[in-house]
């Protein structure tokens, strides 16, 4: 698609006399340069006119042209035959479409379309800029999926090259076990995968739990290999766990801390569902960029998990 300039107070002839089927002519002076532009041009004698258009400068000042534009006739023009750069019908009511306001046709937009931009920072000088840096201009969501892994009978979910981001919030979506009554835990890395923190005292949590029947459900270790998330998960029946739990500033070299809320059916069946608050700290000061979830006993059966990343 090419656009349509103008040039001010252009004018000039013919040099060669044209048949009203030519596809060309000869001007006395040039036109400016054309890039992905076009111009249209009217020819014109004391009764007719008509209306051609330029696309291109190949050739210049012999020009090839598209005749009988804009509803005017091709006809016959003899050598001397005058030319002018007009204001023509298309192009002025182009600009009174766009500044009375009517409905444009709907067009479909792609990365390199042009759009017409005031620039203040240059005298207010008119100027076109690409689709494509106007939506790089965008400020981007501060939430961006970083990574979704979904469970068949697998030993653990893991999420590696966690990048450095205020936080990582890990968004439990079905799990379930396939062993009964047993728990999600969580280790971390340093090493992006290769091993996890799994010795002893590498971490610390507390847990709080209620169900629908009443009554409190506190877990909790001050020194421990893991982090857990959920109380005891029933394997079966329609046994799901939901929950968020969040990974605190990873990238930082200091203890990470992470907190989170599940729910689950409980493995004994009743009560028939549990919440769980928990928070937990591995007692290390160092980064963290890799985790993985894993039951304690058995194979995650089947559910998914979505890591979404908040950039600082």
């Amino acid at each position: 698609m090419t656009t349509l300039v103008h040039t001010n107070n252009f004018r000039t002839t013919i040099t060669s006399g044209i048949s009203n089927s030519d596809l060309s002519f000869t001007l006395a002076d040039s036109i400016p340069t054309l890039t992905s532009q076009h111009m249209y041009l009217t020819l014109f004698d004391n009764t007719n006119y008509e209306i051609v258009k330029i696309s291109s400068n190949s050739g210049a000042p012999t020009y090839t042209i598209a005749r009988a534009q804009q509803g005017s006739s091709a006809q016959s023009w003899t050598s001397g035959t005058r030319v002018e750069c007009r204001l023509t019908k298309e192009s002025s009511d182009t600009k009174e479409e766009l500044i009375s306001g009517r409905v444009l046709p709907t067009a479909t937009v792609a990365t390199d379309d042009k759009i017409c931009m005031q620039d203040t920072s240059d005298s207010d000088n008119f100027k076109t800029v690409t689709a494509q840096a106007i939506a790089n201009l965008a400020p981007p969501s501060p939430w961006s999926l970083f990574d979704t892994k979904t469970a068949s009978n697998s030993t653990e979910l893991t999420f590696t090259s966690i990048p450095d981001c205020a936080y990582i919030m890990f968004v439990l979506l079905g799990i379930i076990p396939a062993t009964n009554a047993s728990s999600l835990y969580l280790q971390t890395s340093t090493n992006n995968g290769s091993s996890y923190d799994s010795g002893a005292g590498n971490y610390s949590y507390s847990m709080f739990g209620e169900s629908s029947t009443p009554g409190n459900v506190p877990d909790g270790s001050n020194s421990t290999t893991f982090i857990r998330t959920t109380l005891d998960i029933k394997s079966s029946g329609n046994a799901l766990a939901y929950g968020r739990i969040y990974l605190y500033d990873p990238a930082s070299a200091e203890y990470k801390y992470i907190e989170g809320q599940t729910v689950c059916r409980s493995s004994a069946g009743t009560p028939l569902a549990t919440v769980q608050m928990f928070s937990g700290v591995r007692l290390t000061a160092a980064d963290v960029d890799a985790v993985r979830f894993y039951m304690s006993s058995g194979n995650i059966t089947s559910g998914s998990i979505k890591a979404y990343v908040l950039t600082k």
